[in-house]
């Protein structure tokens, strides 16, 4: 069997691992191992949906499952390319600003500026339309693909893939059948706040994978391998759950 994941970071393994055939925590490692099979994994930090789809247009065919991740629609669209040949994602203004002040000079200033100027000139309607046709058309060359939303997804295609009601807009309350729900779930049963720019802790990639720690990931594989078995989503927590380790060990503090 072969499987393909794609998506953003929270398709994206810790060190990219399952790439190169080694076991980590990532719900995506732990299909690979359940069903003994390939694994590629498409996903990208910060990447936007029009990323995913072109991956998934070019390459659904070569796999036997697979995995689509919805991310936010009105990421920029293109990988930017640094001056030393590196690739990054810039899916907010604000991730521009912090590039550019952590990389200067990475990037030409016309190139600052033409980011600058897509966000500025872009439309959350129209990205959200574009996004919805996408979605669509995945469907429509894979009917057993599994479609997870990161975050939302239109009301009508999040309906009639089972994941209940979901706010008309991508910038509103998140669909509470999403991942970026599941990570708030998380961080406030570590005690974490959700704000993410009030955070004085960051990821331990040792133990986290896709934002998840490895009990979070073994929940998402159950969800999934539950939802391939019986064509449902069931996202609630088990009443025993709980973590194996302190927050302290998934979630390292900052260095002011």
């Amino acid at each position: 069997m072969k499987i393909a994941v794609y998506g953003d970071s929270f398709a994206n393994t810790a060190y990219d691992k399952s790439n190169q055939g080694m076991d980590n925590y990532h719900w995506s490692s732990l299909l690979k191992k359940h069903y003994n099979a390939e694994l590629y994994n498409y996903g990208a930090p910060g990447s936007s949906i029009y990323f995913s789809y072109n991956n998934f247009i070019k390459h659904h065919t070569d796999y036997d499952l697979n995995v689509f991740l919805v991310t936010e629609p009105g990421r920029y669209i293109k990988p930017v390319v640094s001056n030393h040949g590196h690739i990054n994602f810039l899916p907010s203004l604000s991730s521009l600003e912090v590039y550019c002040k952590t990389q200067p000079n990475s990037i030409s200033d016309k190139q600052v500026n033409n980011i600058k100027g897509w966000f500025l000139a872009s439309c959350d309607e129209f990205n959200q339309t574009v996004a919805s046709l996408m979605i669509e058309k995945i469907i429509s060359l894979d009917n057993n693909v599994l479609i997870i939303p990161c975050f939302s997804m239109s009301e009508e295609i999040s309906i009639r893939l089972g994941f209940g009601d979901t706010p008309k807009s991508y910038n509103s309350t998140l669909n509470p059948m999403s991942l970026m729900a599941m990570q708030y779930l998380q961080t406030e049963l570590l005690g974490l706040p959700k704000d993410y720019s009030q955070m004085i802790w960051e990821e331990n990639k040792e133990l986290m994978a896709g934002h998840f720690t490895p009990e979070f990931n073994k929940i998402i594989f159950d969800k999934i391998m539950k939802r391939i078995e019986t064509g449902l989503w069931d996202w609630e927590l088990p009443a025993d759950f709980k973590f194996n380790k302190p927050k302290e060990e998934y979630y390292i503090r900052k260095i002011s």
